[in-house]
């Protein structure tokens, strides 16, 4: 079932007013509902709507953690 454009109550429905990280979860959360369905949607586009570098969404798909993530583990 697709989840809904914001679907993420804490935050207010500008994306100028989110963090970076928190529009990169949401970017790749919109790339995998897309494509875990019929339809289906490019990480460029993706990348585009949330306004994210297309490389780190392209990254963040293929695997590479988070930074806090990374971090942490250390």
């Amino acid at each position: 079932m697709p989840v809904k454009k914001n679907h993420y109550a804490e935050y207010p429905d500008d994306p100028n007013e989110l963090s970076e990280s928190v529009r990169l979860q949401m970017a790749h959360d919109d790339y995998l509902d897309h494509n875990t369905s019929k339809k289906t949607k490019s990480i460029r586009k993706c990348a585009r709507e949330h306004r994210i570098v297309y490389e780190t969404l392209r990254d963040r798909i293929n695997g590479a953690k988070p930074k806090e993530q990374d971090i942490a583990a250390r």
